[in-house]
């Protein structure tokens, strides 16, 4: 029976329901690929089912949860990169240091061009309290690595900030000052690319001013999203927020 002939045999009030099952196949097809409609393919498609149970458990915040699920899927996949830099971002949110940089080294070892991974993998070093300036630099060199392999916009303005951090705390201001002015030229109303500008030309006013600012953002959206909320700024401070909107005074350093 062809499916047209399914379709005219279907009630009409249940058609709506019948074409979001079809456009959810569909879609499960092009997500997971044609594996998770084949037979000979079920060690794979168990892997990738197990892998998005565990998303949903992350999403969640069922951290050990998904950590669980996501050891199974490796366990049937042992390259499945996703797999890897979830579990790794499970570790990072359980505070498991040596475990997350464990698991996505070797994410990064199943997919050497995974921007994600790297970064992640640097924020596991760097969030370690225990570190050292060597291992620092390490988590600046992976966080480069994954700027190499970046194309996302929003993702890159992150990283120059995350740089900007990393270089800051090694005492390289110079250095964190070009990543910051990097991340601003991005997106010229990010306030923690705004902040850590602020904190490498010493102008502690202008950091105290944008961080009530974040105070308040960070309740109400992410940090670098910051365009809708322009009565806050007229709510917090009544004097020119030149150090938000104005133009850069500084020199660029050369590339």
């Amino acid at each position: 029976m062809s499916l047209w002939n399914i379709i005219r045999k279907i009630e009409f009030k249940y058609i709506p329901r019948f074409l979001c099952i079809l456009l959810s196949l569909s879609c499960l097809a092009v997500i997971c690929g044609d594996s998770c409609l084949a037979d000979e393919s079920q060690k794979g498609t168990k892997a990738e089912e197990y892998y998005y149970d565990a998303a949903a458990e992350y999403v969640n915040g069922e951290y050990d949860r998904a950590a669980n699920v996501l050891r199974k899927a490796i366990q049937l996949d042992t390259t499945f990169a996703n797999a890897y830099n979830l579990l790794g971002m499970s570790y990072l949110k359980l505070r498991q240091w040596p475990s997350a940089e464990q698991t996505l080294r070797r994410a990064i070892e199943c997919d050497s061009n995974y921007a994600y991974a790297y970064y992640n993998l640097s924020e596991a070093i760097y969030s370690n309290p225990v570190k050292s300036d060597e291992e620092i630099a390490e988590a600046v060199r992976f966080l480069k690595e994954s700027l190499q392999h970046e194309g996302n916009p929003d993702q890159i303005l992150k990283i120059h900030i995350r740089l900007g951090d990393y270089l800051y705390s090694l005492g390289d201001v110079e250095g964190a000052w070009y990543e910051y002015y990097r991340a601003i030229l991005i997106d010229s109303l990010c306030l923690p690319a705004r902040l850590g500008l602020a904190n490498t030309l010493d102008d502690s006013a202008a950091a105290e001013e944008i961080l009530k600012i974040l105070d308040i953002v960070q309740l109400i959206r992410r940090p670098c999203d910051t365009r809708p909320i322009w009565p806050l700024l007229i709510i917090i401070s009544f004097k020119p927020l030149s150090f938000i909107t104005g133009p850069l005074i500084m020199t660029p350093v050369d590339v």
